[in-house]
């Protein structure tokens, strides 16, 4: 009797731990670049731009741009105050030295839903080519030549 409850605990236990430690990765392990990740600074040509300013284009200051990666997809979230929020979707292909951010999608709604912020000039309507000029578990430095030859380099930091 004694066996049959300890066999009944370890199979509990394990099944308890294989729930516990269960896939939050979806279609596989993406490596550093998995989860949200802050933008913490841009420049444009080594000049500092301003991502937080107090009044925005449209009236709502953006508080905050995150960046999530999981599967395939990119989601760049920008926070404004009073829980307002907006989303741009695409998807990502990612290359030793580039990532590819694609924002050439659309749906009956049309393209809103795919369009990155302007302000972080990123292609809309098409594919971003980001040289990764560092990327480890905790931080990201990318760099890309828009077409009009201004160099933009983006700082991310590792949000979760």
């Amino acid at each position: 009797m004694k066996k049959l409850h300890s066999t009944i605990f370890l199979l509990l236990a394990a099944a308890v731990l294989s729930l516990a430690t269960g896939c939050t990765h979806n279609c596989g392990d993406i490596g550093d670049l998995f989860g949200y990740w802050r933008l913490n600074s841009m420049t444009a040509d080594g000049t500092p731009v301003e991502l937080y300013p107090e009044t925005a284009e449209d009236g709502r200051p953006v508080r905050l741009y995150t960046w999530a990666f999981q599967s395939q997809i990119v989601m760049i979230h920008t926070f404004y105050d009073h829980e307002d929020s907006s989303q741009a979707t695409g998807t990502w292909q990612r290359t030793d030295r580039t990532l590819m951010l694609d924002f050439d999608h659309r749906d009956d709604g049309g393209t809103e839903f795919y369009t990155p912020p302007a302000a972080l000039k990123l292609v809309e309507g098409g594919v971003t080519p980001l040289e990764i000029i560092l990327m480890n578990p905790n931080e990201m430095k990318l760099s890309y030549t828009a077409d009009d030859g201004v160099t933009y380099e983006y700082r991310l930091g590792k949000l979760i």
